[in-house]
């Protein structure tokens, strides 16, 4: 990629006001990311900031002109605003240099999902005298949760990482602060995972998943979840990205497998049969022997591969369809269930959808926490709902955290839920008493 750097010119005066579609000044951006920082505070969701570094393809720095650097910051406008949500801010840094503000975010990861669909929003041209010029963009990512870093400094980060994505050409890159400058702990936080992951301090617990038409319980997804000695907890937002920038997916990925096909083997055993959803991450798609890996665990714990359902979040094919696509069929060969998670967040065209070896469609839960109070969150669920009937896939809904969205869902037609409304992740033994209990209490209708 060629990005031009940013010009120290001023940008030109926008609305500083916060709201949906105002652009942000550079003095109000850092006082927007602290209020919103305040309001998470003690949740679990935080806020990221994306350093959107603009450039043309064949146009250095120094061919570029007022007139021209204000065209294509407008022409970028116009694609974020396209590929963003009403709630997410858009502040102007430089000419050349736009950050965005993502308010709700539940970890690094979803940042980088919001990442890969804004650049794939760049693959357009701007016209400009009598030429087709492309726009790119690199992309520099900087999240922190609740009571994180003050709202200039997280700026700093994202601008810090937008410069190391130039420097290795890459189209964006999150920043780590061990490796980007700022020395608070992250190679002491990689030790820890080594040694939790080799001492099997790590633990799976499971979110339940009932049927909508009859309210039966009938898979749960597993979730990873560390706490250090001490009590600290640590968030799978942070420890699952920092397992893939660190060489550690492997093997994570192969304790998740053998924990869950482990505990879901003792599950049948205890007379309680169902489908575990396990996450898989791009990286294990580009190990070739992970199929082999996947039967032998199967194997080894006497687990029906049809138990099991692989979750593949929407970017991963879109990124990489030439390979991922052969590493899809030889997982569905060997008799597991294949899920597209989050689905919604993406940009899977039909034609891709087609081809993808997948039975299932698990729709992004900030639509269906918001298909109430939105049209468009609704239209999107509705539309997901549609296309999968179609392709004859199954749905599960994310993210149910009252009845009403529970009784909307399935007079829509889709097939599974899950959320807080219906059950928190449990971990094993309290997943065994609340399978028992449903059973016992569960009214002749659905829930």
């Amino acid at each position: 990629m060629i990005w031009p750097l940013a010009r120290s010119r001023a940008p030109a005066a926008r609305d500083s006001s916060a709201h949906a579609g105002a652009l942000l000044e550079p003095a109000s951006i850092a006082e927007t990311i602290d209020a919103l920082l305040a309001a998470h505070s003690g949740s679990d969701r935080g806020v990221a900031v994306l350093s959107v570094c603009l450039g043309v393809l064949g146009a250095p720095d120094f061919d570029f002109d007022p007139r021209f650097e204000d065209a294509v910051q407008e022409a970028a406008l116009v694609r974020l605003r396209a590929a963003l949500r009403s709630s997410d801010r858009i502040g102007v840094l430089s000419r050349t240099e736009l950050a965005v503000i993502l308010p709700t975010v539940v970890g690094v990861e979803q940042a980088e999902l919001a990442a890969l669909k804004l650049l794939r929003a760049f693959e357009v041209s701007l016209p400009w005298n009598g030429a087709a010029r492309r726009i790119q963009a690199g992309i520099g990512v900087a999240y922190a949760p609740g009571q994180g870093h003050p709202g200039a400094t997280l700026v700093r980060y994202a601008r810090s990482a937008a410069q190391v994505a130039k420097t290795k050409e890459s189209a964006y890159h999150v920043f780590e602060a061990a490796t980007d400058g700022d020395d608070t702990g992250s190679n002491d936080l990689e030790i820890e995972l080594r040694r939790a992951l080799q001492e099997n301090e790590l633990a799976l617990h499971y979110q339940p998943q009932i049927n909508l038409a009859t309210g039966d319980a009938v898979g749960a997804e597993g979730l990873a979840r560390w706490t250090m000695p001490g009590g600290r907890a640590v968030s799978p937002g942070v420890f699952v990205p920092l397992a893939e920038r660190r060489g550690l997916m492997s093997s994570l990925t192969s304790w998740t497998l053998s924990s869950g096909l482990r505990q879901l083997s003792a599950f049948r055993a205890a007379g309680l049969d169902f489908t575990l959803g396990l996450n898989v991450s791009p990286i294990n798609l580009a190990e070739s022997d992970f199929p082999e890996m996947l039967a032998q665990s199967l194997a080894m714990w006497s687990v029906p591969a049809d138990r099991i359902t692989l979750e593949i979040t929407e970017s991963t094919p879109m990124h990489d369809a030439d390979k991922v696509l052969p590493m899809l069929q030889r997982l569905k060969s060997v008799g597991v269930r294949l899920a597209i998670d989050d689905f919604g967040t993406g940009y899977s065209s039909l034609a891709l959808l087609r081809q993808l070896p997948v039975d299932e469609l698990k729709i992004d839960q900030q639509f269906v926490r918001g298909m109430l109070q939105s049209d468009a969150s609704m239209q999107i669920v509705r539309t997901v709902l549609d296309l999968a009937q179609n392709f004859g896939l199954r749905t599960i809904a994310e993210g149910v955290e009252d009845e009403a969205t529970l009784s909307a869902l399935r007079e829509l037609g889709c097939n599974q839920a899950q959320g807080y409304f219906i059950s928190r992740p449990l971990d094993d033994a309290k997943l065994v008493a609340w399978f028992q209990a449903r059973r016992h209490a569960r009214r002749a209708g659905p829930l």
